[in-house]
């Protein structure tokens, strides 16, 4: 600020760029007091006032969530002095590069106390808390205060100094108002987007059980069923499939007793699954057991995990894949990188998936 009181708007730093008109650079020395304290006699000793510690300041949102309330005797000495309107930075790292700021409001008796690594910002006549406040959350303005930091690794601060020499760019207090206005309204419009968006996931999960429901009911081919009239039914398919099963049970009995085994099954088995208590499915389906449509091959369907028998301590990078349910998410297979060594393979053999194409689920109760 030059000698007459004005605000001195000749370029003094790096960085500016050109202004609207009737806007002008000024430092936030010439337009805020910067560390202000709570003026003598005006608070009693037992003066309630709220007391805002670094982690009651969200770094998201920028409220104060988690203030406490404290009497003035308590923490005049020591700490941070604020008062209603003021704008709070965190002036230590890690804190001051994520954001930690926020206007103080809501403070009880208006005054407040709180930990010593804020810089405390009150705006003189014709500039606006928020505006300030909106500035200083720029991650440009945070990483140009943290290339000006000074002290040790990890108590690293921005000096009080650099505070009140570096700029802003000041605009008429009217227009002030309307950006403000216009941020609030912009981040509540985002707000809005990203609560939306968090419902996605969800309505997702839930479409894609809808889909899958509607498919093994036949609601998704109707038009194709009307389309292909003499399309051979299920149950069809399942009395060839049960034909097969038997063929082959005759064929392996028949060997093992030293016997010619039948041309043909002697005996088919019961008829289709009774359905009388199931969901009735559309013309030409039919029920069935996974069993019964599984591979004939050892182990076609099995349980699993390896439960006690497997312990992280025995996984190793190379070797043969171990398969946890963790490896399954959302119908996508992740073959991970835990595996078994060949001794321990044969340990747990029972528990063998086999060879490619699987299907894997997890069912717990």
């Amino acid at each position: 600020m030059t000698d007459s009181g004005k605000i001195n708007t000749e370029p003094t730093q790096e960085g500016r760029y050109e202004l609207p008109h009737g806007w002008a650079w000024a430092p936030i020395g010439d337009v805020c007091a910067i560390n202000p304290r709570h003026e003598r006699g005006v608070l009693a000793d037992d003066t309630p006032v709220s007391f805002v510690p670094m982690a009651a300041v969200d770094h998201q949102s920028g409220a104060i969530s988690e203030s406490s309330v404290r009497p003035y005797g308590e923490v005049r000495k020591g700490f941070t002095h604020f008062a209603e309107g003021d704008v709070l930075f965190a002036r230590i790292t890690p804190c001051m590069e994520n954001g930690k700021a926020a206007v103080a409001r809501g403070l009880i008796n208006g005054r407040g106390c709180g930990t010593t690594e804020f810089h405390v910002l009150r705006p003189l006549g014709g500039i606006l808390s928020e505006y300030v406040y909106r500035y200083l959350r720029q991650k440009s303005f945070r990483r140009a205060a943290a290339a000006k930091m000074s002290g040790t690794a990890g108590q690293l601060r921005v000096a009080t100094d650099y505070m009140k020499s570096v700029e802003l760019p000041l605009a008429p207090l009217p227009e002030q108002q309307r950006i403000v206005a216009k941020i609030d309204g912009l981040f509540q419009q985002s707000r809005t987007a990203r609560e939306a968006l968090d419902r996605i996931p969800p309505l997702l999960k839930k479409f894609r059980q809808s889909v899958l429901a509607a498919a093994f009911r036949g609601d998704l081919t109707g038009d194709w069923r009307e389309q292909n009239p003499d399309v051979e039914p299920a149950s069809a398919l399942l009395e060839r499939m049960r034909a097969g099963r038997l063929r082959q049970e005759e064929v392996k009995k028949a060997k093992a007793e030293g016997r010619r085994p039948p041309r043909k099954p002697t005996n088919l088995g019961p008829g289709n699954l009774d359905s009388s208590r199931l969901p009735e499915l559309p013309d030409g389906w039919a029920w069935t057991t996974l069993e019964f449509v599984a591979s004939r091959q050892p182990r076609s369907i099995q349980s699993g995990p390896f439960g006690s028998n497997l312990h992280h301590s025995e996984f190793q990078d190379t070797g043969i894949l171990a398969i946890g349910i963790d490896n399954v998410l959302d119908g996508r297979f992740s073959s991970g990188r835990r595996n078994l060594s060949i001794g321990m393979r044969q340990r747990v053999a029972e528990f063998s998936v086999g060879a490619p194409p699987r299907s894997l689920g997890a069912w717990v109760g």
